[in-house]
């Protein structure tokens, strides 16, 4: 783990207690958090407050140039530090003159209802149908699954299983049906400011790839995985 000297000990703690606080999932405070602790150990005893826009981009030149660190890497560490300097710090639009490197949208791979019936009925293991179950209705990561119960490559195996005995030949694996979960809450008409906040996402961008925006109340929001249910379609 990258070594953070102490004068900058303190900021990560607040990054930490700011993402809590803000009701971020464990795996987005687990990327953040990382992604800032290399930073942190990066710059050694120069203290992170008193970095400017022009040393931020800096150092972001020297991650593409020097690191060749991957257009996703550089992304995910330049919502870690902004997160820091604008959510923690209060510098409000503090990285508005900061660019962003260009990367080709990837859609997200999905599954239909049709599909999705099939899945789940195509699981005779109770456990295993709960963990796919829960998966959808809430729109999961696979590491918020299982917590410690489980192995994250457990669950994408149940994944992988059910999907061949169902007869989909979709190169999907388990994570699409969190990519469902927001496209059929889009269906649905939920406003995707909303779906922002159930997924954790950082940046609006991000939720942009389901598309569509609509009217609709927070509290009136319903899994779909509830209108899959009454269907009929699925067997518990």
């Amino acid at each position: 783990m990258p070594k953070v000297i102490a004068i900058n000990a303190p900021a990560l703690r607040e990054m930490e207690q700011t993402l809590i606080l803000k009701g971020y999932s464990a795996s987005t405070r687990k990327t953040c958090m990382n992604e800032f602790r290399v930073f942190l150990a990066t710059i050694k005893d120069h203290a992170v407050a008193d970095f400017s826009v022009a040393r931020l981009k800096v150092y972001l030149k020297y991650c593409f140039t020097e690191l060749k660190l991957t257009e996703h890497t550089i992304h995910s560490r330049i919502n870690a530090l902004k997160f820091y300097y604008e959510q923690v710090l209060g510098r409000e639009k503090f990285f508005l003159d900061v660019p962003r490197p260009m990367r080709p949208m990837e859609l997200p791979k999905l599954l239909n209802e049709g599909e999705l019936s099939r899945l789940f009925n195509s699981l005779d293991n109770k456990k295993h149908k709960a963990m796919l179950f829960t998966a959808y209705s809430a729109g999961l990561r696979v590491s918020e699954v299982t917590g410690t119960a489980y192995p994250t490559r457990t669950v994408q195996q149940i994944f992988s299983n059910a999907k061949h005995k169902a007869g989909i030949l979709k190169a999907v694996g388990v994570h699409s049906l969190r990519h469902s979960f927001a496209t059929h809450l889009l269906d649905k008409g939920v406003d995707i400011r909303y779906i922002k906040d159930i997924l954790g996402h950082f940046n609006i961008k991000t939720t942009e790839r389901y598309l569509h925006v609509s009217k609709k109340q927070l509290v009136n929001i319903v899994s779909p995985f509830d209108d899959l249910m009454k269907g009929g379609g699925v067997e518990w």
